[in-house]
Protein backbone atom coordinates (compact mmCIF):
# COMPACT_ATOMS: atom_id res chain seq x y z
CA UNK A 1 0.00 0.00 0.00
CA UNK A 2 1.55 3.29 -1.15
CA UNK A 3 1.53 6.07 1.47
CA UNK A 4 2.34 9.74 1.22
CA UNK A 5 1.58 12.93 3.10
CA UNK A 6 -0.03 16.20 2.20
CA UNK A 7 0.02 19.44 4.20
CA UNK A 8 -2.43 22.31 4.05
CA UNK A 9 -2.74 25.68 5.69
CA UNK A 10 -6.33 26.00 6.93
CA UNK A 11 -8.29 29.17 7.62
CA UNK A 12 -11.68 28.66 9.28
CA UNK A 13 -13.65 31.84 8.60
CA UNK A 14 -17.17 33.22 8.23
CA UNK A 15 -18.88 32.41 4.96
CA UNK A 16 -18.63 35.47 2.74
CA UNK A 17 -22.20 36.61 2.10
CA UNK A 18 -23.30 39.52 -0.08
CA UNK A 19 -26.78 40.95 0.43
CA UNK A 20 -28.69 41.86 -2.75
CA UNK A 21 -31.59 44.30 -2.39
CA UNK A 22 -34.09 45.01 -5.18
CA UNK A 23 -34.32 48.74 -4.39
CA UNK A 24 -33.41 51.42 -1.87
CA UNK A 25 -36.21 50.65 0.58
CA UNK A 26 -35.02 51.91 3.99
CA UNK A 27 -36.99 49.38 6.04
CA UNK A 28 -35.47 46.52 4.06
CA UNK A 29 -32.01 48.07 4.37
CA UNK A 30 -32.36 48.34 8.15
CA UNK A 31 -33.48 44.71 8.30
CA UNK A 32 -30.33 43.72 6.38
CA UNK A 33 -28.17 45.71 8.81
CA UNK A 34 -29.87 43.76 11.62
CA UNK A 35 -29.27 40.40 9.92
CA UNK A 36 -25.64 41.25 9.24
CA UNK A 37 -25.17 42.35 12.86
CA UNK A 38 -26.32 38.94 14.09
CA UNK A 39 -23.93 37.08 11.74
CA UNK A 40 -20.39 36.26 12.69
CA UNK A 41 -18.32 38.49 10.41
CA UNK A 42 -21.43 40.30 9.17
CA UNK A 43 -19.69 43.67 9.24
CA UNK A 44 -17.59 42.49 6.28
CA UNK A 45 -20.56 41.46 4.12
CA UNK A 46 -21.19 43.88 1.23
CA UNK A 47 -24.61 45.14 0.21
CA UNK A 48 -25.72 46.00 -3.31
CA UNK A 49 -28.93 47.68 -4.48
CA UNK A 50 -30.09 46.60 -7.93
CA UNK A 51 -32.33 49.53 -8.85
CA UNK A 52 -30.63 52.94 -8.70
CA UNK A 53 -33.92 54.88 -8.94
CA UNK A 54 -33.66 57.90 -6.66
CA UNK A 55 -29.87 57.78 -6.49
CA UNK A 56 -28.39 61.27 -6.35
CA UNK A 57 -25.05 61.77 -8.07
CA UNK A 58 -23.33 65.14 -8.12
CA UNK A 59 -19.84 66.52 -8.60
CA UNK A 60 -17.50 67.84 -11.23
CA UNK A 61 -15.78 64.46 -11.49
CA UNK A 62 -18.90 63.13 -13.23
CA UNK A 63 -18.16 65.54 -16.08
CA UNK A 64 -14.41 64.82 -16.16
CA UNK A 65 -14.72 61.02 -15.89
CA UNK A 66 -18.03 59.82 -17.37
CA UNK A 67 -19.65 57.44 -14.95
CA UNK A 68 -20.03 53.83 -16.05
CA UNK A 69 -23.41 52.08 -15.95
CA UNK A 70 -24.65 51.54 -12.40
CA UNK A 71 -24.92 47.75 -12.61
CA UNK A 72 -21.38 47.57 -14.01
CA UNK A 73 -20.21 49.23 -10.80
CA UNK A 74 -22.13 46.62 -8.80
CA UNK A 75 -20.54 43.83 -10.82
CA UNK A 76 -17.09 45.27 -10.07
CA UNK A 77 -17.95 45.39 -6.38
CA UNK A 78 -18.95 41.72 -6.37
CA UNK A 79 -15.81 40.70 -8.24
CA UNK A 80 -13.68 42.59 -5.73
CA UNK A 81 -15.36 40.99 -2.69
CA UNK A 82 -15.76 37.58 -4.38
CA UNK A 83 -18.56 36.44 -2.03
CA UNK A 84 -19.11 32.73 -1.45
CA UNK A 85 -22.88 33.25 -1.65
CA UNK A 86 -25.30 36.02 -2.58
CA UNK A 87 -28.41 36.39 -0.43
CA UNK A 88 -31.07 37.80 -2.76
CA UNK A 89 -33.96 39.77 -1.25
CA UNK A 90 -35.47 40.13 -4.73
CA UNK A 91 -37.60 37.28 -6.07
CA UNK A 92 -36.30 37.59 -9.62
CA UNK A 93 -33.03 36.18 -10.99
CA UNK A 94 -30.10 38.57 -11.01
CA UNK A 95 -29.91 41.09 -13.86
CA UNK A 96 -27.98 40.06 -16.95
CA UNK A 97 -25.02 42.25 -15.89
CA UNK A 98 -24.62 40.13 -12.75
CA UNK A 99 -25.44 36.75 -14.29
CA UNK A 100 -21.95 35.41 -13.60
CA UNK A 101 -22.96 35.26 -9.93
CA UNK A 102 -26.34 33.61 -10.43
CA UNK A 103 -25.04 30.15 -9.51
CA UNK A 104 -23.96 31.47 -6.10
CA UNK A 105 -27.33 33.06 -5.36
CA UNK A 106 -30.06 31.88 -3.01
CA UNK A 107 -33.27 33.50 -1.84
CA UNK A 108 -33.22 35.44 1.42
CA UNK A 109 -35.80 33.18 3.05
CA UNK A 110 -33.17 30.43 3.06
CA UNK A 111 -30.95 32.35 5.49
CA UNK A 112 -32.73 30.40 8.18
CA UNK A 113 -33.96 26.82 8.37
CA UNK A 114 -37.17 25.78 10.15
CA UNK A 115 -37.09 23.61 13.26
CA UNK A 116 -39.89 22.01 15.22
CA UNK A 117 -42.51 24.23 16.89
CA UNK A 118 -42.19 26.72 14.02
CA UNK A 119 -38.84 27.92 15.32
CA UNK A 120 -36.11 28.92 12.89
CA UNK A 121 -32.37 28.82 13.18
CA UNK A 122 -29.64 30.43 11.13
CA UNK A 123 -27.96 28.38 8.41
CA UNK A 124 -24.79 30.35 9.14
CA UNK A 125 -22.84 31.08 12.31
CA UNK A 126 -24.55 33.74 14.42
CA UNK A 127 -22.90 35.78 17.17
CA UNK A 128 -24.66 34.13 20.10
CA UNK A 129 -21.96 31.46 20.62
CA UNK A 130 -19.46 34.34 20.68
CA UNK A 131 -21.47 36.02 23.42
CA UNK A 132 -21.58 32.75 25.38
CA UNK A 133 -17.81 32.39 25.02
CA UNK A 134 -17.26 36.02 26.04
CA UNK A 135 -19.40 35.53 29.12
CA UNK A 136 -17.47 32.40 30.13
CA UNK A 137 -14.07 34.06 29.72
CA UNK A 138 -14.63 37.70 30.70
CA UNK A 139 -17.81 38.00 32.76
CA UNK A 140 -18.60 34.78 34.60
CA UNK A 141 -15.94 35.08 37.30
CA UNK A 142 -14.84 38.70 36.94
CA UNK A 143 -15.83 41.25 39.54
CA UNK A 144 -15.01 44.02 37.07
CA UNK A 145 -15.14 42.77 33.46
CA UNK A 146 -12.47 44.15 31.13
CA UNK A 147 -15.08 45.33 28.64
CA UNK A 148 -18.60 46.64 28.70
CA UNK A 149 -21.40 45.78 26.30
CA UNK A 150 -23.53 48.64 25.04
CA UNK A 151 -26.10 49.26 22.35
CA UNK A 152 -28.14 52.08 20.89
CA UNK A 153 -31.79 52.00 21.91
CA UNK A 154 -33.55 49.59 19.55
CA UNK A 155 -36.30 52.05 18.61
CA UNK A 156 -33.71 54.71 17.75
CA UNK A 157 -31.76 52.26 15.57
CA UNK A 158 -34.91 51.17 13.76
CA UNK A 159 -35.79 54.79 13.09
CA UNK A 160 -32.34 55.68 11.74
CA UNK A 161 -30.59 53.64 9.06
CA UNK A 162 -27.48 55.71 9.80
CA UNK A 163 -27.31 54.52 13.42
CA UNK A 164 -28.06 50.96 12.32
CA UNK A 165 -25.22 51.06 9.76
CA UNK A 166 -22.76 52.63 12.19
CA UNK A 167 -23.38 50.62 15.36
CA UNK A 168 -25.57 47.67 14.36
CA UNK A 169 -28.87 46.47 15.77
CA UNK A 170 -30.73 43.23 16.48
CA UNK A 171 -34.12 42.30 15.11
CA UNK A 172 -35.65 40.86 18.29
CA UNK A 173 -36.37 42.41 21.66
CA UNK A 174 -35.15 39.16 23.21
CA UNK A 175 -31.59 39.85 22.05
CA UNK A 176 -31.51 43.13 24.00
CA UNK A 177 -33.07 41.50 27.06
CA UNK A 178 -30.40 38.78 26.87
CA UNK A 179 -27.59 41.35 26.74
CA UNK A 180 -29.04 43.35 29.62
CA UNK A 181 -29.66 40.31 31.80
CA UNK A 182 -26.41 38.46 31.23
CA UNK A 183 -23.90 41.24 30.60
CA UNK A 184 -25.56 44.14 32.37
CA UNK A 185 -25.34 45.82 28.98
CA UNK A 186 -25.88 49.56 28.87
CA UNK A 187 -28.53 51.23 26.71
CA UNK A 188 -26.83 54.21 25.06
CA UNK A 189 -28.51 57.29 23.70
CA UNK A 190 -27.06 58.95 20.63
CA UNK A 191 -26.17 62.05 22.62
CA UNK A 192 -23.37 64.58 22.23
CA UNK A 193 -20.85 62.29 23.90
CA UNK A 194 -21.51 59.34 21.63
CA UNK A 195 -21.90 61.56 18.57
CA UNK A 196 -18.47 63.10 19.10
CA UNK A 197 -16.56 59.95 20.07
CA UNK A 198 -14.24 58.22 17.63
CA UNK A 199 -15.12 55.02 19.46
CA UNK A 200 -17.39 54.58 22.49
CA UNK A 201 -14.88 54.37 25.32
CA UNK A 202 -14.45 50.84 26.66
CA UNK A 203 -17.83 49.77 25.27
CA UNK A 204 -18.31 47.05 22.67
CA UNK A 205 -21.23 47.77 20.37
CA UNK A 206 -23.11 45.06 18.42
CA UNK A 207 -21.04 45.40 15.22
CA UNK A 208 -17.84 45.12 17.25
CA UNK A 209 -19.05 41.78 18.64
CA UNK A 210 -19.97 40.69 15.10
CA UNK A 211 -16.39 41.11 13.91
CA UNK A 212 -14.72 39.34 16.86
CA UNK A 213 -12.29 36.63 15.67
CA UNK A 214 -12.18 38.22 12.19
CA UNK A 215 -8.98 39.83 10.96
CA UNK A 216 -8.76 41.77 7.74
CA UNK A 217 -5.87 43.88 6.52
CA UNK A 218 -6.76 47.53 6.22
CA UNK A 219 -6.46 49.27 2.90
CA UNK A 220 -2.86 50.24 2.18
CA UNK A 221 -3.53 53.39 0.16
CA UNK A 222 -7.01 54.16 1.49
CA UNK A 223 -6.76 53.24 5.14
CA UNK A 224 -8.36 56.18 7.01
CA UNK A 225 -10.90 58.66 5.71
CA UNK A 226 -13.58 61.08 6.81
CA UNK A 227 -16.70 60.05 4.91
CA UNK A 228 -19.08 62.95 4.30
CA UNK A 229 -22.57 61.61 3.68
CA UNK A 230 -26.27 62.32 3.88
CA UNK A 231 -27.51 60.08 6.74
CA UNK A 232 -30.93 59.84 5.09
CA UNK A 233 -29.63 58.65 1.71
CA UNK A 234 -29.67 54.82 1.47
CA UNK A 235 -27.08 54.78 -1.32
CA UNK A 236 -24.67 56.86 0.78
CA UNK A 237 -25.20 54.48 3.70
CA UNK A 238 -24.53 51.42 1.54
CA UNK A 239 -21.30 53.01 0.25
CA UNK A 240 -20.29 53.71 3.85
CA UNK A 241 -21.05 50.11 4.83
CA UNK A 242 -19.20 48.61 1.86
CA UNK A 243 -16.06 50.70 2.29
CA UNK A 244 -15.78 49.54 5.90
CA UNK A 245 -16.43 45.98 4.72
CA UNK A 246 -13.46 46.38 2.37
CA UNK A 247 -11.13 47.23 5.25
CA UNK A 248 -11.26 51.02 5.29
CA UNK A 249 -11.35 52.82 8.65
CA UNK A 250 -13.97 55.54 8.31
CA UNK A 251 -15.20 58.40 10.44
CA UNK A 252 -18.66 59.42 9.18
CA UNK A 253 -19.41 63.14 9.00
CA UNK A 254 -22.73 64.80 8.22
CA UNK A 255 -23.40 68.37 7.14
CA UNK A 256 -25.62 68.90 10.18
CA UNK A 257 -23.09 68.25 12.93
CA UNK A 258 -19.51 68.02 11.62
CA UNK A 259 -18.55 71.29 13.37
CA UNK A 260 -19.43 69.70 16.71
CA UNK A 261 -16.78 67.01 16.24
CA UNK A 262 -13.51 68.95 16.36
CA UNK A 263 -11.92 66.84 19.12
CA UNK A 264 -12.67 63.40 17.58
CA UNK A 265 -11.68 64.72 14.15
CA UNK A 266 -8.26 65.60 15.55
CA UNK A 267 -8.05 62.23 17.33
CA UNK A 268 -8.88 60.45 14.08
CA UNK A 269 -6.19 62.40 12.21
CA UNK A 270 -3.63 61.37 14.85
CA UNK A 271 -4.76 57.75 14.55
CA UNK A 272 -4.25 57.89 10.78
CA UNK A 273 -0.83 59.56 10.92
CA UNK A 274 1.41 56.52 10.95
CA UNK A 275 4.61 56.22 8.86
CA UNK A 276 4.35 54.40 5.54
CA UNK A 277 8.10 54.48 4.97
CA UNK A 278 11.07 56.65 5.93
CA UNK A 279 9.89 59.51 3.74
CA UNK A 280 6.09 59.41 3.85
CA UNK A 281 3.33 59.25 6.44
CA UNK A 282 -0.24 58.14 6.06
CA UNK A 283 -2.98 60.72 6.55
CA UNK A 284 -6.74 60.88 6.78
CA UNK A 285 -8.47 62.47 3.82
CA UNK A 286 -12.03 63.47 3.03
CA UNK A 287 -14.27 61.36 0.78
CA UNK A 288 -17.54 62.88 -0.37
CA UNK A 289 -20.46 60.54 -0.91
CA UNK A 290 -22.22 60.64 -4.28
CA UNK A 291 -25.12 62.77 -3.02
CA UNK A 292 -22.88 65.52 -1.57
CA UNK A 293 -22.22 68.48 -3.87
CA UNK A 294 -18.77 69.84 -4.60
CA UNK A 295 -19.68 73.09 -2.82
CA UNK A 296 -20.75 71.23 0.33
CA UNK A 297 -17.58 69.14 0.33
CA UNK A 298 -15.43 72.25 -0.23
CA UNK A 299 -16.99 73.94 2.79
CA UNK A 300 -16.21 70.95 5.01
CA UNK A 301 -12.67 70.71 3.64
CA UNK A 302 -11.99 74.38 4.33
CA UNK A 303 -13.23 74.03 7.88
CA UNK A 304 -11.14 70.90 8.45
CA UNK A 305 -8.05 72.62 7.03
CA UNK A 306 -8.58 75.58 9.37
CA UNK A 307 -8.07 73.36 12.43
CA UNK A 308 -4.61 73.36 14.01
CA UNK A 309 -2.47 70.63 12.51
CA UNK A 310 -5.03 69.87 9.77
CA UNK A 311 -3.82 72.13 6.97
CA UNK A 312 -4.24 70.98 3.38
CA UNK A 313 -6.86 68.27 3.87
CA UNK A 314 -7.23 66.36 0.60
CA UNK A 315 -10.72 65.81 -0.76
CA UNK A 316 -11.63 62.91 -3.01
CA UNK A 317 -14.65 63.80 -5.09
CA UNK A 318 -15.76 60.22 -5.74
CA UNK A 319 -16.29 57.06 -3.74
CA UNK A 320 -13.37 54.71 -4.43
CA UNK A 321 -14.13 52.25 -7.21
CA UNK A 322 -13.86 48.48 -6.91
CA UNK A 323 -11.85 46.40 -9.39
CA UNK A 324 -10.71 49.60 -11.06
CA UNK A 325 -7.12 50.78 -11.44
CA UNK A 326 -6.60 54.52 -11.53
CA UNK A 327 -2.90 53.96 -10.94
CA UNK A 328 -0.18 52.00 -12.61
CA UNK A 329 0.12 49.11 -10.18
CA UNK A 330 -2.95 48.71 -7.97
CA UNK A 331 -6.72 49.07 -7.77
CA UNK A 332 -8.37 51.84 -5.80
CA UNK A 333 -9.76 49.23 -3.41
CA UNK A 334 -7.89 45.97 -2.83
CA UNK A 335 -9.84 43.63 -0.57
CA UNK A 336 -7.90 41.16 1.54
CA UNK A 337 -9.60 37.92 2.59
CA UNK A 338 -10.82 37.65 6.17
CA UNK A 339 -8.71 35.52 8.48
CA UNK A 340 -10.46 33.61 11.23
CA UNK A 341 -8.76 30.61 12.86
CA UNK A 342 -5.57 29.49 11.13
CA UNK A 343 -3.98 26.09 11.57
CA UNK A 344 -1.82 23.58 9.73
CA UNK A 345 -3.09 20.11 8.91
CA UNK A 346 -1.15 17.07 7.72
CA UNK A 347 -2.93 14.16 6.12
CA UNK A 348 -1.55 10.69 5.54
CA UNK A 349 -2.69 9.38 2.17
CA UNK A 350 -3.12 5.63 1.67
CA UNK A 351 -3.25 4.86 -2.03
CA UNK A 352 -4.08 8.50 -2.55
CA UNK A 353 -6.88 8.71 0.03
CA UNK A 354 -6.75 10.43 3.39
CA UNK A 355 -8.29 13.01 5.70
CA UNK A 356 -7.31 16.60 6.48
CA UNK A 357 -8.83 18.19 9.57
CA UNK A 358 -8.59 21.95 10.01
CA UNK A 359 -9.30 23.84 13.24
CA UNK A 360 -12.92 24.74 13.81
CA UNK A 361 -13.83 28.18 15.25
CA UNK A 362 -12.87 27.95 18.92
CA UNK A 363 -16.03 29.56 20.28
CA UNK A 364 -18.26 26.85 18.81
CA UNK A 365 -19.29 23.94 20.98
CA UNK A 366 -20.86 20.65 20.05
CA UNK A 367 -24.41 21.99 20.12
CA UNK A 368 -23.44 24.87 17.78
CA UNK A 369 -22.35 22.65 14.90
CA UNK A 370 -25.65 23.08 13.07
CA UNK A 371 -24.37 26.27 11.43
CA UNK A 372 -22.07 26.57 8.45
CA UNK A 373 -18.77 28.38 8.21
CA UNK A 374 -16.10 28.16 5.50
CA UNK A 375 -12.58 26.81 5.27
CA UNK A 376 -9.83 28.10 2.98
CA UNK A 377 -7.15 25.52 2.16
CA UNK A 378 -3.67 26.22 0.79
CA UNK A 379 -1.84 23.00 -0.07
CA UNK A 380 1.84 22.32 0.38
CA UNK A 381 3.02 19.15 -1.36
CA UNK A 382 5.61 17.89 -3.77
CA UNK A 383 4.72 18.72 -7.33
CA UNK A 384 3.85 15.75 -9.48
CA UNK A 385 2.77 16.00 -13.08
CA UNK A 386 -0.15 13.62 -12.68
CA UNK A 387 -1.19 14.63 -9.14
CA UNK A 388 -4.86 15.46 -8.55
CA UNK A 389 -6.65 16.09 -5.25
CA UNK A 390 -10.37 15.83 -4.69
CA UNK A 391 -12.21 17.34 -1.72
CA UNK A 392 -15.23 15.46 -0.46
Amino acid sequence: MATSTIEARCNARPTRLAFVLPNANKEMLISVFARATSLWGGMFNPIIILDDAGRRVSGRHIELIPERPYLELQENLLRAFDPDLLCNFANDPLPRELSDFQHRTFNADRLEKPLINERKISHFVDVWPIYDDLWEKEFKSALTPAVKIGFIDKAASEASAFLAARFGLYASEGAYAYLTRRFNAETLQYDEHLKTAVRPRNVMMPLAITSVHCRQNRQFFYSHAYFLLDPEDPFDLVDYWNLRAAGMILMPLTLMDYREREVPIRDFAALAGYPINEEARNHAFLIKAWSITDEEAAGVREWLSSLDGMTGVITQGWVPHYSTSRYSDHDEIEIEPITGFESSAIGVLNNGYGVLQGQAPSFLRQDNFHSYWSMDLSFYTSWEENACYRLS
